[in-house]
């Protein structure tokens, strides 16, 4: 996500010269903003949750709203000041995981699975149509194919490199690696169902 703001940004303005120090900057920018934003929502969210009371006092639904407004609020307040919007969204969920989920009742927890669970569904069918709409106004030539056959084939490449080195460095230290083959193999193909990438692009 990082690296494709860093890219989006160097396309958007062509005409200007980025050194290492403004690459590092955005990167800078887009992680700690992210990740403290994210931090900051979900403690408010938190502490929100922890006074609204249990199930029993029909403040289910309440609690459900909060964490949908924290979602929304966090990309607002991500967007307005540059920062990775995904990343504060993911330190919010974590956060609010970890120190405010326990905090609730397993009815209202059970709740917030459902709800977002359906939220989840919901947007990957919404963004796998949006992709139907992208390929279908695609103008398919040669260069245009052998160009999606060569993407195609470095992100494999590097999706097997990136699981094998680490089950390589965890053999070699010892660590015991069931089917070592057969691991990378899932997860290389099982990697790609994340559609992050495709979804910023579109």
């Amino acid at each position: 996500v990082v690296m494709f703001t860093i890219l989006k940004t160097a396309v958007d303005a062509p005409q200007t010269h980025f050194t290492p120090v403004d690459i590092w900057t955005i990167a800078a920018r887009d992680i700690f903003g992210g990740l403290s934003i994210g931090l900051l929502f979900g403690y408010i969210i938190c502490a929100f949750m922890k006074r609204s009371g249990d199930r029993a006092t029909g403040l289910s639904n309440l609690k459900i709203l909060l964490s949908v407004c924290l979602v929304l609020d966090i990309t607002m307040v991500s967007n307005r000041l540059d920062s990775s919007a995904p990343l504060a969204c993911v330190a919010a969920g974590l956060y609010v995981r970890s120190f405010g989920l326990q905090h609730l009742e397993h009815a209202v927890q059970h709740d917030l699975e459902i709800v977002w669970s359906f939220i989840d569904e919901l947007l990957q069918a919404l963004l796998f149509l949006f992709i139907g709409f992208e390929v279908l106004a695609l103008n398919f030539d040669v260069p245009l194919l052998l160009a999606s056959f060569i993407a195609i084939a470095v992100s494999l490449g590097c999706r097997a490199f990136s699981v094998w080195l680490p089950l390589k460095v965890m053999r070699n230290c010892g660590e015991s690696v069931y089917d070592e083959r057969g691991m990378v193999s899932v997860l290389t193909w099982g990697g790609l169902r994340g559609a992050a990438s495709i979804a910023l692009a579109i």
